[in-house]
């Protein structure tokens, strides 16, 4: 696949058209078992589909919190990696959750809030999760406007930070981030969405400098982007409301996969029902598939390329 030349073998929908979805917010996969797990948000619960089969189950929603059981309530981002497995966020409780398979109980990571050894505000909607091959988790402080990495045993600490600001480390330039939301962990960079600022940044950390994807305004007017992912070949692809793009991080140039214009033309060539309404998740497979959620219309499709 090109940057400069995507073309799709089919556009289709392969699971919601049951209503069996109720505002999928989250979506990662497992490739040892095939199957994909989403945040399904209004429905309090996380569900599995398989890829192959496309069998749908509901997970445990039981929580250990406060010294009792509790149930999700608004599970919104979520990651799987090998060594600790699913984490989820939850942002009724602003709490990063993992799952106990021995138990079939979602387990906090943190139980005290300790920032640099000082006491500070909790996480205020944790809107995604990464998780990393040492055990450390990164989370975007959504409305505390901070993204933060919390150590195996607890401890936070805070990567970027909009009260003070943060240099970037290609201009100098003094950013302050706003509404971080989509979050995706690849080659020891984090990036993120920086949805009030329209830009999509990283985070290098193995020196924890700030940097920024800077696209030329004449290719790309960036618009509240929302999810943001990457193939194995290190093309970023992005969600905002009504549109999908790839961006290559080594020119900045970019191509729409999705917008409301050419969506009228896929309507009716893969003979698709819907409009497009709000894509809020997305992950890639390899680089010839692409699977999103349309969190408005409670579907998910799969591009084939």
């Amino acid at each position: 696949m090109s940057i400069q030349k995507i073309t799709f073998k089919r556009i289709e929908v392969i699971a919601g058209e049951d209503g069996y979805f109720n505002y999928p917010s989250g979506i990662c996969f497992n490739p040892d078992n095939d199957e994909f797990y989403i945040t399904d948000l209004h429905n309090s619960r996380i569900c599995s589909f398989n890829r192959k089969t496309h069998e749908k189950r509901t997970l445990t929603t039981r929580i250990m919190m406060n010294s009792g059981i509790q149930h999700l309530k608004r599970p919104l981002g979520i990651s799987y990696n090998p060594l600790v497995g699913l984490a989820v966020t939850d942002v009724e409780y602003n709490m990063i959750f993992v799952l106990d398979k021995d138990n079939d109980i979602w387990i906090p990571i943190i139980e005290d809030y300790m920032v640099n050894n000082d006491r500070k505000k909790n996480l205020n909607l944790p809107s995604g999760v990464a998780v990393d091959d040492d055990g450390n988790f990164y989370t975007n402080d959504f409305l505390n406007n901070r993204i933060c990495r919390i150590a195996p045993d607890g401890r936070i600490d805070i990567l970027i930070d909009s009260s003070i600001g943060n240099e970037d480390a290609d201009t100098n330039e003094i950013i302050k981030i706003d509404k971080p939301y989509g979050i995706y962990l690849s080659n020891n960079r984090l990036y993120f969405t920086d949805t009030g600022n329209h830009m999509i940044r990283y985070v290098q950390l193995n020196d924890n400098t700030l940097h920024s994807i800077r696209i030329d305004k004449d290719i790309l007017e960036l618009n509240s982007p929302i999810a943001v992912t990457l193939d194995n070949k290190g093309y970023i692809y992005v969600c905002e409301q009504r549109r999908i793009y790839c961006v290559d991080p080594n020119t900045n140039s970019c191509v729409f996969l999705i917008n409301k214009d050419n969506w009228r033309n896929y309507m009716q060539c893969f003979h698709l029902k819907e409009r497009l309404c709000y894509a809020g998740a997305i992950f890639v497979r390899n680089n010839r598939e692409v699977y999103w959620l349309d969190t408005i219309k409670n579907l998910i499709y799969r591009i084939t390329m």
